[in-house]
């Protein structure tokens, strides 16, 4: 297993992520697009992406959802990324769990895939990210989204836990196919896009393969950028800028 160091200077550009398992290493780290090089950026274990993340305007927003012994917790929490303390906090509800969150800087707005209420299925939801609660349901979701992200035209991408890529209408929900990447996500990640590159940065966790992919936005091509080789589950990632 590799070891992971203490972040002792600001690395340019990088993804920040949740680190939701292995246990020993839960919360916010610091990743090379290229390099498994990680670095953390929080002692704070509790900074749990397990339900959606992103940041947005100097603040991290998540929510985190556990289960264990037949409770539930749902909080969805601000985190500001200066200092990576707390800043507020909500019980949440089950629709507010989601599976993958992009934040659009251009709209300053958040979309993503939510569990629906009912709990069988998914809701492509305009989330208020002010208020800490959903501010539309726009259509329903077929399939989860292993991650989705806004490329440099404001374009909203999403990727299948299957490997399907899609472009998506934010006001219809539409999902116009881009192609496969022919791989599986089974377990909890993200994705992320590079606005200086419009390269899409994608956590895939399963039986066999738990690595950092680069996806091409145009072909849906992925190629891997290395191994996680302490087979992190990276959520809630963004790259800041």
């Amino acid at each position: 297993q590799g070891q992971l160091a203490l972040k002792s200077e600001a690395l340019a550009p990088q993804i920040h992520a949740s680190i939701v398992y292995p246990s020993n290493i839960l919360g916010m780290w610091a990743y090379e697009l290229n390099e498994w090089k990680p670095t953390q950026l929080s002692i704070d274990r509790g900074i749990l992406a397990t339900g959606g993340g992103f940041e947005a305007k100097g603040y991290y927003y998540f929510t985190r959802y556990q289960q264990a012994m037949g409770f539930e917790e749902i909080k969805t929490v601000s985190y500001d990324t200066s200092t990576w303390q707390a800043y507020d906090e909500f019980t949440g509800q089950i629709d507010y769990v989601a599976t993958t969150i992009a934040y659009s800087e251009a709209r300053d707005e958040a979309y993503g895939c939510f569990i629906n209420a009912d709990r069988n299925g998914y809701n492509f939801v305009k989330w208020d990210y002010s208020y800490f609660r959903p501010s539309k349901v726009i259509a329903p979701i077929e399939r989860p989204w292993s991650g989705c992200a806004f490329s440099s035209d404001n374009t909203l991408y999403a990727i299948e836990r299957n490997g399907d890529l899609y472009k998506v209408d934010l006001f219809t929900g539409e999902q116009t196919l881009v192609g496969s990447t022919g791989i599986e996500a089974t377990y909890l990640g993200d994705a992320t896009i590079d606005p200086a590159t419009d390269i899409m940065y994608w956590s895939v966790c399963n039986d066999t393969d738990y690595g950092l992919y680069k996806v091409d936005l145009a072909t849906a091509t992925a190629t891997k950028a290395y191994d996680l080789l302490n087979e992190e589950q990276l959520c809630g990632m963004y790259i800041p800028h």
